[in-house]
């Protein structure tokens, strides 16, 4: 198998920089310290311990380890919580969570949920996807970078209450450590909720707010203002609206709680603020198109917003900006490509990730 070197960039040892001690309140252990992907997949340690990469990379870090997948792709595989806590750093490529005993998990080459850092999560909840080769500052090998650290933020080795999988991998000198290891992971999906990243609305127009659950079938939505100047809010379902406060620097919150059938719950908030500046919301009938025209770059690359709409309304208004491709990012903070006229077996999995379209504005970047 071949080694992967994992190359932290400066916003990772940012993020390190950053790991103050703190308790995460209500975070609890869920079982032993859990393989980041779904019950059943099974993952092997690519680089040990004392690997010289990560000692430069995790500021003398010995105890860092990579792992991949075995049994299937690594790269696009969902990553879940390995233990509850609080989601404490987050960035392009990398998040750490921080439990109830102070204890920090980092996990880099990855893309996190949007909107995630500062957020509580369970163990088994969706926090990410694996970076396909080249991308998250993962060497060209998709993999999970791991790495533990004490409310001190010292090194800690996955031992003890935190031998991941209640595999031990005692503290050692020697060089590459545990390479080969194998785990099973026993990490049970959790039932989540996301309401999305905070929004920008503009004074006296319409929001809409979209529950998207993973991990569980809900059966019921409850929709509640939790902060903020009072305002009508209409839910239907995983979908609410309200109108915005006519005031510029408003700020209100909302939450909704998804129960399952099972008796599972997932809760979730969002921010919302009045700006001046917030984008316009699409005018009536304007789903199918880009809320303004695409302006491609140097590199044939264009930033748009899409009003919403289905996936060959998309396809349709690329082809008319002249676009040969349509990245777009999905609820599980995972990038999928849509060819424009690319045959199915390129574009089913597009397809399947946004089978019922898009229900509101989307930010996608086209490909010329």
């Amino acid at each position: 198998m071949r080694r992967s070197v994992s190359v932290l960039l400066p916003s990772c040892l940012a993020l390190l920089a950053v790991l103050l001690p703190g308790k995460a309140p209500g975070a609890s252990a869920a079982g032993p310290l859990a393989i980041p992907a779904a019950a059943g997949s099974q993952w092997q340690v690519a680089s040990g311990y004392n690997t010289a990469t990560h000692s430069v990379a995790d500021k003398n870090d010995p105890y860092a380890i990579d792992i991949v997948r075995t049994d299937a792709p690594t790269e696009g595989t969902q990553v879940l919580a390995p233990f509850d806590g609080r989601v404490q750093y987050a960035d392009a490529s990398c998040l750490s969570i921080v439990d109830a005993q102070s204890t920090t998990v980092l996990m880099c080459h990855l893309f996190p949920v949007a909107g995630i850092r500062g957020k509580t999560v369970t163990r088994g909840q969706g926090v990410g996807t694996v970076a396909p080769p080249g991308q998250a500052n993962n060497n060209g090998l998709a993999h999970i970078h791991m790495a533990l650290s004490d409310r001190l933020r010292a090194p800690v080795p996955f031992a003890g209450a935190y031998a991941l999988e209640g595999v031990a991998l005692p503290a050692t000198a020697s060089a590459d450590a545990y390479a080969g290891t194998t785990f099973l992971s026993t990490n049970t999906p959790a039932m989540s909720v996301d309401l999305g990243p905070d929004l920008q609305v503009r004074p006296g127009t319409a929001g809409t707010l979209t529950a998207t659950v993973t991990g569980g079938t809900p059966l019921s939505f409850a929709w509640r203002q939790t902060s903020g100047p009072t305002v009508p809010l209409t839910a239907n379902g995983s979908v609410a609206s309200f109108v915005a406060p006519g005031t510029i620097g408003s700020t209100l919150a909302f939450q909704v709680v998804a129960v399952s059938a099972t008796a599972q719950s997932a809760t979730a908030t969002v921010s919302v603020r009045t700006s001046a500046t917030a984008p316009l919301p699409p005018a009536p009938g304007a789903a199918g198109t880009f809320a303004a025209t695409p302006t491609f770059g140097t590199i044939g690359l264009a930033l748009a917003v899409y009003n919403g709409g289905t996936v060959a309304q998309l396809e349709a208004a690329a082809r008319a900006a002249e676009a040969t491709g349509v990245w777009a990012q999905d609820a599980n903070g995972g990038y999928q490509l849509l060819v424009i006229g690319g045959p199915a077996f390129v574009n089913d999995a597009f397809r399947t990730r946004f089978a019922g379209g898009f229900s509101r504005a989307a930010a996608v970047t086209l490909v010329r």
